[in-house]
């Protein structure tokens, strides 16, 4: 978990509902994680209602779009309208890797076996 955050309330409520956001970073940006988190926060000011699982694709706040793929709130199991600003947030930021699997071979004398598949995590 990279942070927990609040649109408007201490965090310290024990009864308010915990909510996850999770940032998927375009794999060619650099952008520090707290400047990431500081454009999700505004942008979730700005849309203070969701009902149930959203995910944000396309935003006017250029940060976002020069540096982010999607913001998503998962896993809710709700379908009643969701006031972020009485939720305490956890944003999850991550890069999907778009690297293919390698593979370690071990080399015999007729044969080419498959010794391990390594992939990079998260992955598409």
């Amino acid at each position: 978990m990279d942070g927990t955050g609040d649109l408007g309330q201490d965090l310290s409520n024990g009864n308010a509902l915990q909510i996850h956001v999770e940032v998927n970073v375009k794999p060619s940006s650099v952008v520090k994680k707290e400047a990431v988190r500081h454009h999700v926060l505004e942008l979730l000011k700005q849309h203070r209602m969701v009902i149930g699982d959203y995910t944000w694709k396309e935003f006017d706040d250029e940060f976002l779009v020069k540096h982010i793929e999607s913001v998503a709130i998962v896993d809710t199991d709700l379908r009643k309208p969701i006031d972020l600003n009485s939720c305490c947030l956890s944003i999850h930021i991550f890069t999907l890797s778009e690297e293919e699997p390698s593979t370690e071979n071990l080399e015999e004398e007729d044969d080419n076996l498959i010794a391990a598949n390594h992939w990079l995590l998260p992955s598409v």
